[in-house]
């Protein structure tokens, strides 16, 4: 349990180097984790971000009774760090030799290395990144959430969920979502776009710390995926790899699901696999407050509370409506290059890697998840006319309806 790892931590007098106050956001650093992946970047980039192609469709809101999909919105957590690498043999929580996750002072994460069958053995780990510990911002879910008022979104309860539950909870949520964007026939009927839910195909493991969680997936414990995955893994330098990862929603308060990431590995060379020496773990570097000074300052309550405004109303936002699945297949831009204006009090999230709003000088790079807690005063009315859009079912087409 996060919770219990966290408290343990302070009891034995360490700290976690965040501001309380503001729910423990962190500096997010994208950049920098970037340049401290061991694949190059020109290998890796995301999807269902502003502006980049947004192939996947997710569970609706009236899935339990309909089956019916509808096109995902913008990814959760932010396609942080990609690390492919070559270990000795299945090597278990590969997080401590990375410097990507370990030197970055990443808030928190959540890691998911694939381990690939071949010669030689290879890991590949996608960090997907957040600015703030869910399990501050996430305390006490609503007992009767179709019952009670309640700020939860559907991606809050299963985020709760996954990060709290037991490894047999954890195994039944997990799913990739396969797609190539680009390759032969073969490869592409092979891999095809049914999700799976890894836990139950696949060897998993979990490690967690106080500032991310790693999911190992042991691809060559499986037969059919072994077999699968050697396909790729011969013409990788022809593919365009894409990968979705959900938590899946199971009761009509986890509906519609939301993406945690995207990946897309673009015509990737496995001979750039970094071989990486696990006798030699790497100390993990805490997080930098995004507000120092405020965090510094135990007196400065009331001041705070007017700069930041009330955590609890930020309420019921959902940024995924902020930012539609257009006819082309891709999450729009408008012509400043930000995404579509809600109103003028709300922040809006940036793939780019913009500073948040109100971070001052600090480089920190806004998520999907992180915004939609972020201290903003809610607009009700616009607030809850986008919780009626993101409610409304698809059209046979895909085409979201229009109220």
């Amino acid at each position: 349990n996060l919770q219990t790892i966290i408290a343990e931590q302070l009891r034995q007098g360490g700290t976690l180097n965040f501001s309380p106050d503001l729910g423990n956001a962190g500096i997010l650093d994208l950049e920098k984790m970037a340049q401290l992946s061991t694949l190059e970047h020109k290998y890796w980039s995301t999807i269902h971000a502003e502006g980049t192609d947004a192939p996947y469709s997710v569970r609706g809101p009236t899935y339990l009774k309909d089956k019916k999909k509808m096109p995902a919105g913008m990814s959760q957590f932010a396609f942080a760090a990609m690390d492919v690498i070559q270990i000795p043999c299945v090597t278990e929580h590969v997080a401590r030799f990375l410097p990507s996750i370990r030197d970055s002072g990443v808030p928190f994460a959540i890691i998911i290395n694939l381990v690939i069958p071949g010669t030689p053995l290879l890991g590949i780990v996608a960090t997907f990144a957040t600015e703030q510990h869910p399990n501050t911002l996430l305390q006490n879910p609503p007992q009767n959430p179709m019952e009670e008022e309640h700020s939860w979104q559907p991606f809050d309860f299963v985020l709760h969920k996954f990060l709290n539950g037991s490894t047999e909870t954890r195994n039944q949520m997990l799913k990739l979502i396969p797609h190539i964007a680009d390759g032969s026939w073969l490869i592409k009927s092979s891999v095809g776009t049914t999700p799976v839910i890894l836990g139950k195909a696949l060897k998993t493991t979990y490690h967690v710390t106080p500032q991310y969680i790693e999911i190992d997936i042991d691809i060559s414990a499986n037969n059919v995926a072994a077999y699968v995955t050697g396909l790729v893994r011969g013409a990788t330098k022809s593919l365009v790899i894409d990968m979705g990862f959900v938590l899946e929603g199971t009761a009509p308060w986890e509906l519609p699901e939301a993406l945690l990431g995207t990946m897309r590995l673009n015509r990737l060379d496995i001979s750039k696999a970094k071989l990486i020496d696990v006798t030699k773990e790497i100390p993990l570097r805490p997080p930098q407050p995004r507000y120092p000074s405020m965090a510094e300052d135990p007196n400065e309550g009331s001041e705070r509370s007017t700069r930041t405004g009330s955590m609890s109303n930020l309420g019921g936002i959902p940024l995924p409506s902020m930012a539609p699945v257009s006819g082309n297949g891709q999450i729009p831009t408008t012509g400043s290059g930000n995404l579509p204006s809600v109103h003028s009090g709300t922040p809006r999230p940036s793939s780019l890697g913009g500073p948040a709003s109100g971070s001052g000088n600090q480089s920190s790079n806004p998520t999907t998840f992180g915004m939609r807690h972020r201290s903003h005063t809610r607009n009700s009315s616009i607030a809850d006319s986008l919780s009626v859009q993101n409610s409304v079912p698809p059209l046979p087409d895909g085409t979201p309806k229009k109220n």
